[in-house]
């Protein structure tokens, strides 16, 4: 690549060299052709083709070299991608078993934490009322429960008090059936908290529920049986969900003999139980302990004893609850998770299969149904292994230690999320990729040529754009190029020409380097200190310096109404007035924000008369203004001449230097900013407001006479009062009485028309619009206020307009059979016979048809010039019908105006 280089730079040099020495030379130049082409026409030759020899040679072995690499790059990159994706699937299976396994065991955890809180709760609520076990009955059951089951999301708790012998049974019969009125209390409950609003929370109706069991029962075939055993006794009593049949209370849990094998094993261990797995299918109790249960989802019972008191010596209850297996293994992720199976096998010789997909748990059996192709990947461990418990086998097998062992297994989804054909993707774009690089290699040279040429022209670019933004002192700080004009002799004449040159080198160096290193510097290890920058900032203060700021006023009422491209046509037009004025008073534009003009004078070159410049500059760019407004009222439509501009001018100190960052600009700050945007937003449209100190510099320059002192004081936020001056403003004096002295519209100048005859003379009126005079025209117009004659102008643009588009359309179409002529004299006589206006209306206007042979033919209707006659009608048409306007809202011509500018 660097040879091709090379190769160009000398040919260029070459060149350039014979033309350098042909250009010195005193002799013919045929003479020197002669001598030197043939003595270096050969050897050039020869070395040419030497050198494009060379580089095919090693373009050949460039791409030989490179399809070598490309083979070697895609078979390490299939192997190498292949490989990472087996790791990056094991590597989040290992994390999702973790998961899976860490959050199983917590929940856990914590639900016999829960438990735990829940069983001293009832302890200590018993011990408070000196109740004696079994006989109490908790009427807080609801409450502690409910929240009980808000963090477990248990379906069901019941509690059962332990009835040791036949004495306590028949109290217990008694007992039972004079307090079963807690069912209906836990009922209502309920439904106030489930199905009412706060506004009806005291109106809970609670349906009569039947009586329960008169004592302790037993199911068998033929129903309830009284048990008549010798104890001890385990009556099912409060519960939560309460049951609407209460066909249950009272059962006699331990009549379960599995239930019995649990009991046991909690009254010896003095410790909660958790069963074996289970559903409603062979589960024994659990339709009884949740009979609104419909779903075979496998769940464990777990029970835990309520002491008499702390020393835990007597257990006097069991709290019996049931724990659902599937939230247990959800995991606390998005859906976006692949899917995973689990399977649970216990000891007790049963295995269940869930299938885990981030927070969604499936339970697909009861047996190992995970896919066995993916066994090597199995991860196992066991259940909570931390938590003391035992489970007892239903059969009646007591195992100490049931522990249940989880097995987590990738599924095919799993598979195939992390094995993609990503590698054989990546051989096929390493492969493309080769062709690609060929292309560009072989367009290398001539990419060479283009970049210098874009250098050249981005260095150019870039001192333009900079010249535009930044002041001339500002870019050479920018470049770096201050210090070295200073260096410059300042005598050498013979020098002057080689320094110049330098800095031309040092100016294209500077644009491709320095100004992007400072406007995009990262910021340093010393942020705190430099301000997140690595050069120093360019910044300065100007002790002697003037702020103008150029407000248009009505533009936010005006640009309201107008199409996008109009308020960027007014603004671009004022600019660039302003702009044009502002170099040619040597006036410095820091920035427009909106319609807000801000320029400055003493700097960024320190000026003394810069307040006189200032004054100057602000004369003409207000009677600039005026002059636009008015010329651009037929393009913008009504109420653009009536635009305004506030312009404010303070004196003072002003620190003014580069803002670094996104978007890096030259700004002002200091309070004589500030004080000049006061100054302006405080003064009056198409005046000059000047501040105290800038009228000080303007008198000491001899400008006295042009300013008046305005005799109320300003107020100014954050300055108090503040005396300021109007600087005198050249304006013309029909513009400065239609501007500052008349009201905003007033219709007619003076006077009114009923002495001409258009108002108390109908005939006259009308014979008098139809004569295209001039001097009718003439009379109408100086009645007329000039606001009212600019409006007037706009609408016969608008008229002229649409007349020559109509013109256009019927050249287009060739000789019309009808004639208009005709037509147009019949209906000036109607007009002359005073026929109503509403004698033209028609229900239905017949449009022609569109002729797309018509269109194409068509002539541009600007190039059409319509005759002076013409003109002279549509003027005092519009005239006329301006003069009968009055100013009345919404009812009078410059609203009329608007109406118009809307449909046209």
């Amino acid at each position: 690549m660097s040879k091709m280089d090379n190769t160009i730079d000398t040919e260029d040099y070459t060149n350039g060299g014979g033309a350098t020495a042909g250009n010195h030379h005193h002799h013919n130049p045929m003479v020197v052709e002669e001598l030197s082409g043939s003595a270096s026409e050969d050897g050039q030759m020869n070395e040419n083709e030497f050198e494009r020899t060379a580089i095919r040679c090693f373009r050949y072995f460039i791409i030989v070299l490179m399809l070598s690499a490309t083979i070697a790059a895609g078979v390490a990159s299939f192997n190498y991608l292949h490989g990472e994706e087996g790791r990056d699937f094991q590597k989040e299976f290992d994390v999702v078993a973790d998961d899976i396994r860490l959050l199983s065991s917590d929940r856990l955890a914590d639900f016999q934490a829960d438990f735990r809180s829940l069983s001293w709760t009832i302890t200590g609520l018993a011990k408070s009322s000196n109740a004696s076990w079994p006989f109490y009955t908790d009427v807080n059951f609801p409450v502690i429960v409910s929240n009980f089951r808000k963090t477990t999301s248990t379906s069901m708790i019941a509690l059962s008090p332990i009835v040791h012998n036949i004495i306590e049974k028949v109290q217990w019969t008694n007992y039972s059936q004079t307090h079963q009125g807690w069912i209906q209390d836990h009922l209502a409950y309920q439904v106030k908290t489930t199905t009412t609003s706060a506004a009806d929370e005291d109106v809970v109706f609670v349906e009569d529920i039947p009586n329960i069991y008169p004592g302790i029962f037993r199911w068998t075939d033929q129903g309830r049986v009284r048990d008549d055993g010798v104890g001890p006794f385990l009556p099912l009593w409060q519960m939560m969900d309460a049951p609407q049949d209460p066909s249950s209370i009272n059962l006699n849990l331990l009549s379960d003999e599995s239930y019995k094998q649990v009991f046991d094993a909690v009254l010896s261990e003095k410790a909660p139980i958790m069963t074996e797995i289970f559903d409603n299918r062979n589960g024994g109790l659990v339709p009884q302990l949740e009979p609104n249960r419909v779903d075979d989802l496998p769940i464990s019972l777990f029970l835990y004893p309520v002491y008499q008191d702390v020393t835990r010596e007597k257990v006097v209850a069991i709290l019996t609850s049931s724990i659902d297996w599937s939230p247990l293994f959800a995991l606390a992720s998005d859906e976006a998770t692949p899917p995973v199976d689990v399977v649970i096998q216990e000891n007790c010789d049963r295995m269940l299969t869930f299938q885990v997909t981030g927070p969604n748990v499936e339970f697909k059996g009861y047996e190992d149904l995970h896919d066995t192709a993916y066994d090597q990947y199995q991860i196992s461990f066991y259940l909570a292994p931390d938590i003391h418990l035992q489970h007892i086998q239903s059969e009646g097998t007591h195992h100490a230690h049931c522990e249940r062992g989880i097995s987590v297994y990738p599924t095919r989804g799993f598979w195939e999320q992390y094995h993609t054909s990503a590698p054989a993707s990546t051989t096929g774009i390493i492969v493309g990729a080769f062709f690609f690089m060929c292309i560009i290699f072989y367009l290398y040279d001539a990419a060479v040529h283009m970049r210098q040429k874009r250098i050249l022209r981005v260095a150019s670019q870039s001192e333009k754009i900079l010249s535009v933004l930044y002041p001339k002192t500002i870019r050479d700080r920018l470049f770096g190029l201050e210090d070295k004009v200073e260096e410059e002799p300042a005598s050498a004449g013979k020098g002057k020409k080689g320094g110049r040159k330098r800095l031309n080198d040092d100016l294209i160096k500077a644009t491709k380097y320095q100004l992007k290193q400072y406007m995009k510097s990262t910021p340093g290890h010393l942020d705190a200190v430099t301000g997140g920058f690595d050069s120093k900032p360019i910044a300065d203060l100007f002790l002697d310096a003037t702020v103008l700021f150029a407000d248009i006023a009505g533009f936010t009422a005006w640009s309201s109404v107008r199409e996008p491209t109009q308020v960027f046509t007014l603004l671009e037009s004022v600019y660039r007035a302003f702009d044009i004025i502002a170099r040619r008073r040597k006036v410095f534009k820091v920035e427009t924000v909106g319609d807000c003009y801000v320029a400055v004078t003493g700097l960024p070159e320190p000026t003394k008369d810069h307040a006189r410049i200032m004054a100057l500059f602000a004369q003409e760019c207000v009677e600039r203004f005026e002059e636009l407004v008015g010329m651009l009222e037929t393009t913008l439509g009504p109420d653009t001449g009536d635009l305004g501009i506030r312009v404010g001018i303070h004196s003072g100190p002003v620190t003014a230097g580069v803002l670094r960052g996104d978007k890096s600009r030259f700004q002002l700050f200091g309070d004589t900013v500030n004080t000049a945007s006061r100054v302006e937003s405080t003064g009056k449209r198409n005046m000059i407001h000047v501040s105290q100190e800038t009228a000080d510099l303007l008198t000491a320059a001899g400008m006295e006479s042009e300013l008046k002192r305005r005799e109320e004081l300003v107020s100014a936020k954050g300055k108090g009062k503040l005396q300021t001056y109007w600087l005198k403003v050249n304006h013309k004096e029909e513009e400065q009485s239609d501007y500052i002295n008349s009201k905003p519209f007033d219709g007619l100048q003076s006077g009114s028309l009923s002495n001409s005859g258009f108002v108390t003379k109908p005939t006259n009126y009308n014979n008098t619009c139809l004569n295209t005079d001039a001097s009718n025209y003439e009379a109408i117009e100086e009645m007329l206020s000039p606001r009212v004659r600019r409006l007037c102008q706009w609408n016969v643009d608008i008229l002229a307009r649409h007349l020559k588009q109509i013109v256009a359309h019927r050249n287009a179409q060739g000789p019309m059979e009808e004639n208009y002529n005709e037509e147009l004299s019949r209906r000036e006589v109607a007009i002359c016979r005073q026929m109503d206006v509403l004698d033209e209306v028609v229900e239905i206007i017949p449009l022609p048809g569109f002729d797309p042979h018509v269109y194409k033919r068509q002539q541009d209707p600007n190039e059409i010039e319509l005759p002076e006659v013409v003109m002279k009608q549509i003027r005092l048409y519009v005239a006329c019908i301006a003069a009968m306007y009055h100013d009345n809202p919404f009812h009078n011509f410059e609203h009329a105006s608007h109406v118009m500018m809307s449909v046209s």
